[in-house]
């Protein structure tokens, strides 16, 4: 399966995340994230749990982002023009790790959906955003 694809892809990451753990998150603020991203990840408090989350990774962390992977690829057993619920999808159109091509498809095949466009934002954008969204949510769900 993609698990033995993406082992190779995924695995040096880790482990030199684990072994230095501020170089790689670093790294990957400079190599990875548009500017709106790394402005968020760089706050004090971010910043430090990302390095102390990358100082722990392993095996089921690989397993983890080997799963996400797949979960693209895979069918899910439904469509996503039979979903009936309201959908409410947020996303930031500086994302680089799920492209805003995505949300407008997954928006535009689901009949109920409703697609908030973060202009300036990107993959981290519920940080900032999370007092627009929960409303939202916490209506739905009662």
């Amino acid at each position: 399966g993609i698990g033995f694809l993406a082992i190779p892809l995924v695995a040096p990451m880790l482990r030199h995340a684990r072994r230095q753990p501020e170089r790689e998150v670093d790294r990957m603020m400079r190599q990875m994230l548009p500017e709106c991203d790394v402005v968020v990840v760089t706050r004090p408090e971010i910043h430090a749990s990302l390095v102390a989350e990358a100082a722990t990774f392993n095996c089921g962390t690989l397993r983890s982002s080997i799963q996400d992977m797949a979960i693209c690829i895979r069918d899910w057993g439904f469509e996503l023009q039979d979903i009936e619920t309201p959908i409410h999808i947020w996303h930031g159109e500086l994302d680089r790790n799920v492209p805003v091509a995505h949300a407008h498809s997954e928006a535009s095949a689901i009949p109920s959906a409703t697609l908030h466009l973060c202009a300036g934002e990107g993959h981290w954008l519920l940080v900032d955003h999370m007092a627009e969204v929960l409303p939202v949510v916490a209506a739905k769900a009662s």
